[in-house]
């Protein structure tokens, strides 16, 4: 368990720095490379009013945007305000966007969601940090004490497998640039440990009413994916595992 205990030690890394922002990359079609196309111009009220009274549908106020808020004008000449506790949309190259935790792997190899408050970038695997927080010029890191594997990306989340023998690290990714992280230890690593004594001891009994043998840790039906997969391999490494030694 000292090794486990280890891993969960994350060093944390403040700094303060000018960060960069990039360029809009550039649309390459054959050989012929172009600008991305323009975003559209942002609307303004009068501006929302007459297309929605041209159209006949509501049109939102575009310009008046922000993170919480959207404004819309309607045909009848009314504005709609409809405020959110907290941001639902981020504005990226021009153009409001809904926020998207889903994860992708960036041209350097790291990891970042698809549209945040604030950026976020997880490791692609190596011995850098974890992960890195921004929020306008300042960031903060946090890192494992070992080197990580290339991850599996599934949704929001970030599988690193094997960070200790039978020990999956996973990372989620969260809409407003943070996130959180759980070991996931394997069966085996699990009933060999210590503190799995009294679950070993239940597997060893004789059944009775009401007995668990079969399940001696019980999972939440709501678990997301890869915490119903780990526990699916924990029944299953039941009868292998049963033998190791306390």
């Amino acid at each position: 368990m000292a090794a486990v205990v280890a891993v969960c030690a994350l060093t944390l890394t403040a700094f303060t720095g000018a960060r960069a922002v990039a360029a809009p990359d550039p649309v390459s079609e054959g050989n012929t490379v172009t600008a991305a196309p323009a975003p559209p111009p942002l609307l303004t009220q009068d501006q929302a009013l007459a297309r929605a009274r041209r159209t006949h549908a509501p049109v939102n106020v575009s310009a008046a945007e922000t993170p919480t808020t959207t404004l819309t004008a309607s045909p009848d000449g009314t504005f709609t305000l409809t405020v959110t506790a907290q941001p639902v949309r981020t504005l990226a190259g021009g153009t409001w966007r809904p926020l998207d935790a889903t994860l992708h792997r960036n041209a350097d190899g790291s990891v970042s969601p698809a549209a945040t408050t604030t950026p976020l970038t997880l490791s692609g695997g190596g011995t850098g940090p974890l992960a890195t927080m921004r929020s306008g010029l300042d960031s903060l890191s946090l890192a494992l004490p070992a080197q990580l594997p290339v991850p599996v990306l599934a949704g929001n989340t970030a599988t690193y497998q094997n960070v200790l023998p039978g020990t999956d690290l996973i990372v989620t990714a969260d809409t407003q640039g943070g996130f959180s992280d759980v070991l996931v230890c394997s069966y085996c690593c699990k009933y060999a440990s210590a503190f799995y004594g009294p679950f070993r001891d239940a597997l060893d009994s004789a059944p009775r009413a009401g007995d668990t043998r079969r399940c001696p840790v019980p999972y939440p039906v709501k678990a997301h994916g890869p915490l119903l997969r780990a526990g699916h391999a924990d029944l299953h490494g039941v009868r292998r595992c049963r033998d190791i030694p306390s």
